[in-house]
């Protein structure tokens, strides 16, 4: 009777052992699941958060300007648009949207990997120019920042697009 009772208690040690691991290691499943989910989250929160800081040093750069002060195509250091506070000087306006390369345009403005547009409209919603990316903004990763500026002595409204297109698509899928 004595080994009976002994053989069963070693039977019942084993089976609360084999819970105890269970209960550990769904709960290391559930912890590990949870660091993935804020992980990722996080990682989205970073992206946000250099994509704005883009957009707004582009925006910043373009609403300078420039350097040198009467840049032009050949010369140019920084693609800055105005020559004084927000009023956007036609003719660089026109050298950036006829003779400085997207290309160019984005490595001057330290957008490398990044994308962007910008599109200047009068307040009436006529369009104005805009030059950049062509390529469909819809469904992704986009900064869009709108100012009121000066064109020719009649308001208007600079929109700046940024986007970094290819990574965003490399995320999503």
């Amino acid at each position: 009777m004595d080994k009976y009772r002994k053989d069963k208690k070693g039977q019942t040690q084993i089976i609360d052992l084999m819970i105890a691991f269970s209960i550990f290691f769904v709960a290391l499943i559930a912890i590990f699941g949870y660091f993935n989910f804020y992980s990722a989250r996080l990682q989205e929160n970073i992206f946000g958060e250099d994509l704005h800081e883009k957009a707004f040093m582009f925006t910043e750069i373009i609403l300078s300007d420039g350097k040198p002060e009467n840049w032009n195509y050949s010369n140019v250091q920084i693609i800055g648009l105005t020559k004084y506070d927000r009023h956007i000087e036609a003719r660089k306006f026109d050298t950036l949207r006829n003779s400085v390369t997207y290309t160019n345009a984005r490595n001057l403005s330290g957008l490398s990997g990044f994308e962007f547009l910008i599109n200047l409209t009068k307040f009436d919603g006529s369009p104005i120019g805009s030059y950049g990316s062509a390529e469909d903004l819809s469904g992704k990763e986009v900064i869009s920042l709108r100012r009121v500026v000066f064109y020719e002595n009649d308001t208007a409204r600079l929109e700046v697009k940024v986007g970094n297109f290819v990574e965003a698509l490399a995320n999503c899928c």
